[in-house]
């Protein structure tokens, strides 16, 4: 075995999840992708869970083959997708399978909340945009149609805190993920008592929030292994390996997979009406940050359309679909759609949901796979080239460079569609930036950069980013 130090990030993404072993080299590290799972989403009673017993042996896996070949592993940390949670009982265990924030139960609960508080009393303390997913209206759903899980809810953990708790016994809330709960008061750092109170939802089951970085302890049966609450929330994670305050030419940030987060990085929120009615969310990050973005629909729908593909027996790989798409699109003009309305949230029947949008439109309906891809694509980079637009009105900045990383960042035409319909050079890469930054915060947390480095600056040693220029002509 070599005596190289080595730290374990575990990101948790809605669709996929990865076990990622880093390597710092001095002023350089290297990453190795260990264990790869589907992340398991389950059908009950007419809603969706994610089945936490199977990603937890999944992790169990990845640990165990992080173990076996490297006796220097320093720590390990979990990162996920925000707003769901696991509720616990007095004696740790879950209740309940958590819900997915896709399930539908809580879509009418926004008016029964805000009868009672105003979505603008919610954005002026949390800075975040009502939406029916966000953990507050999964809780207020608890306890007024589950009372007997919110009865015996001792702790709500989100779902990397969760899984950072297995390993480390320790339940506590990292403040990037609290923040998407829409219960964090985003200038005291603290949960929102006075809102938790008027909702009857101020229970003693809100565990502490803590900073990003914070050591929990030692990993069970493994007393050399430290458990860190890196960043909790994957988006954070990502973000933190882009340069973007301050930056010049002004900088924003794409975070681009299942969904995609697209915004500027700021030292304090913004918490303007023109920001709330443009549908802008403050969300935490590491050393104080904030990421002002707007959560858009994402890669989602051209994965739920490859299962429609698969189940009808058809093979393709990859390629073939970005070439079958780029090969329609030279064809003449591309359908633009608003991925965005809520139908396509919403798993299943994804294609007719595309089709039947089309048939709205001026353009021909795109019946051929890669019609469909092509809509698909152009229709995101588009809602990317239109929330810039809003970002440069709402900030006074005129951004010229948008920075794509996550999967999203490897797929050539979205990319060049972005630049070109943006009007913005777009940098591309890396496609395992939650992991990344997940590590880098792991080695500032115990300690490990170099003498003068920061997780900014260690990150530009190792990123080999594509650039893509806009077409003028567009």
């Amino acid at each position: 075995m070599d005596k190289t130090t080595r730290y374990l990030a575990i990101d948790l993404g809605a669709s996929h999840s990865r076990v990622i072993l880093g390597t710092l080299h001095a002023e350089k590290f290297d990453i190795e992708i260990i264990h790869r799972f589907t992340t398991p989403l389950i059908e009950e009673n007419n809603h969706l869970f994610w089945d936490i017993d199977l990603i937890r042996d999944e992790l169990q896996k990845g640990l165990e083959k992080a173990l076996d070949s490297t006796d220097n592993l320093l720590s390990i940390s979990v990162s996920s997708w925000g707003v769901d949670y696991v509720p616990l009982d007095a004696n740790g265990r879950a209740l309940r399978k958590p819900y997915s924030y896709r399930d539908g139960r809580t879509r009418s609960i926004l008016d029964e909340v805000h009868a009672r508080i105003s979505e603008v009393a919610f954005y002026r303390k949390t800075g975040i945009k009502s939406m029916p997913i966000n953990t507050l209206y999964q809780v207020y759903h608890d306890s007024r149609y589950e009372p007997d899980i919110f009865r015996n809810t001792v702790a709500r953990l989100t779902i990397a805190d969760y899984f950072n708790y297995l390993f480390s016994g320790k339940k506590v809330v990292e403040k990037s993920l609290a923040s998407t709960t829409q219960m964090l008061d985003m200038k005291k750092n603290r949960w929102a008592t006075d809102l938790l109170e008027q909702l009857e939802l101020l229970d003693g089951a809100w565990p502490e929030i803590v900073p990003s970085g914070t050591i929990l302890g030692n990993v069970k049966n493994h007393p050399f292994l430290q458990t860190i609450a890196s960043c909790s929330h994957d988006t954070a994670c990502a973000v933190a390996t882009v340069s973007a305050i301050n930056s010049r030419p002004q900088r924003a940030f794409l975070s681009s997979g299942t969904w995609s987060l697209i915004g500027v990085e700021r030292s304090t929120p913004i918490l303007t009406d023109q920001a709330l009615h443009a549908g802008f969310t403050n969300e935490s990050g590491p050393g104080d940050s904030i990421r002002f973005l707007k959560n858009l629909t994402g890669l989602w729908v051209l994965q739920e359309c490859e299962k429609e593909w698969k189940k009808l027996g058809q093979s393709y790989t990859y390629e073939q679909l970005m070439d079958e798409a780029g090969s329609f699109a030279e064809s003449g003009p591309v359908p633009l759609v608003d991925l965005n309305e809520p139908q396509f949230g919403e798993p299943g029947n994804m294609i007719s949901k595309l089709l039947a949008c089309c048939e709205k439109g001026p353009l021909p309906i795109p019946q051929s796979r890669g019609a469909q891809v092509a809509t698909i694509l152009k229709s995101l980079a588009n809602s990317y080239a239109e929330t810039i637009n809003e970002l440069n009105h709402i900030t006074g900045e005129n951004i010229g460079i948008i920075h794509i990383v996550g999967g999203g960042s490897q797929n050539r035409l979205l990319c060049k569609w972005t630049a070109d319909l943006s009007g913005c050079k777009v940098l591309a890469g890396p496609v395992e930036a939650t992991a990344i930054g997940n590590i880098i915060l792991q080695a500032q947390a115990l300690g490990s950069l170099p003498a003068g480095k920061t997780w900014r600056t260690l990150f530009h040693n190792f990123a080999n980013l594509a650039t893509y220029f806009p077409d003028k002509n567009q």
